[in-house]
């Protein structure tokens, strides 16, 4: 056979998010949930998770037959985007050495998350390019879930703060929500996280100090540096 008989065959491996679940409200681990079967979330104020779910949904109109739907929680590492619950942490971090606060506030320090450090969802998504199942949805996460003010302490330490000195308070509703979701599937393929969180904020941090104290001429950052 010749270059002219070969087919060329794309697969669509469709960057979703575990968001689509909405807030669960039992600590069970969550396995894969077919898209018609999500609940519809609010679209008044559910903005993103209404266009995953959206995306999800209109897989048949690509008219592919070899898709694959990745459901990812949340990762970190160099060039997270700000407004996430790492970097609002890391800018109150910068206020304590600043002086102008003792403590660190987040909405709800009793909140699960689940993260993985950006390289290992890079190489799930090439897992799944190369070996996932056409037509099924994989969860990428780490499976390990830790709330927020663990997470929130974890960065103290790794700024060189002690952590029992500085307070996490909640500054909204306080109340014990869940992010517990299966990667079994994805694991069978081969694939498994390859570094820890600790690691993963590492790398978070030192990309945040660099683009912060380079690139401002306070000298409160300067001098914290």
């Amino acid at each position: 056979a010749g270059m002219r008989d070969l087919v060329y065959s794309p697969r669509l491996v469709l960057n979703s998010s575990v968001v689509v679940y909405g807030r669960p409200e039992t600590p069970e681990i969550m396995a894969e949930v077919p898209t018609s079967d999500l609940p519809e979330p609010d679209r008044s104020r559910e903005f993103y998770r209404s266009s995953k779910l959206d995306q999800e949904r209109r897989i048949p109109e690509t008219g592919l037959d070899d898709f694959i739907i990745a459901r990812t929680a949340q990762h970190t590492g160099p060039g997270r985007i700000p407004n996430v619950v790492e970097d609002d942490i890391a800018h109150q971090i910068v206020k304590i050495w600043q002086g102008k606060t003792d403590q660190v506030g987040v909405r709800n320090k009793m909140a699960e998350v689940d993260m993985l450090y950006v390289q290992d969802t890079a190489l799930a998504y090439l897992t799944l390019a190369r070996s996932g199942k056409r037509a099924e949805i994989y969860q990428i996460c780490s499976g390990e879930p830790r709330n927020v003010e663990f997470v929130a302490k974890l960065l103290l330490q790794i700024a060189g703060l002690a952590p029992e000195n500085y307070p996490i308070v909640s500054t909204g509703s306080e109340r014990l929500t869940y992010c517990r979701f299966s990667a079994q599937k994805l694991r069978a393929l081969g694939w498994k996280p390859k570094h820890s969180l600790e690691t993963a904020l590492a790398t978070f941090w030192e990309d945040f100090r660099i683009k912060h104290f380079n690139s401002r001429a306070d000298s409160a950052y300067r001098s914290a540096a």
